[in-house]
């Protein structure tokens, strides 16, 4: 409505400019920002879920593995460990 477009048809536009769907590009941005949440912060797992968009931790969990091939927690974990071998 803000920018007096469908949602069907601002989701064609940019698919058409970008190559990919709307949609997935909302989630991996989502996606990144857990990510970086995870790696520099200590804040709770379902906390850093709810903050990117995801109402349902066991979600937030599937897509992220899904995403980076392990769940948040081992990707803190590796994030941690990475940051300890580069000091």
């Amino acid at each position: 409505e803000a920018v007096s477009l469908s949602p069907g048809y601002l989701g064609k536009i940019f698919a058409a400019a970008t190559g990919t769907h709307l949609v997935e590009y909302v989630t991996e941005r989502r996606m990144e920002e857990a990510a970086r949440m995870l790696a520099e912060s200590q804040e709770d797992i379902q906390d850093i879920g709810r903050r990117v968009g995801f109402n349902s931790p066991a979600y937030f969990i599937y897509r992220f593995k899904k995403r980076y091939g392990r769940t948040p927690l081992e990707y803190r974990r590796m994030a941690a460990w990475r940051r300890q071998e580069a000091e």
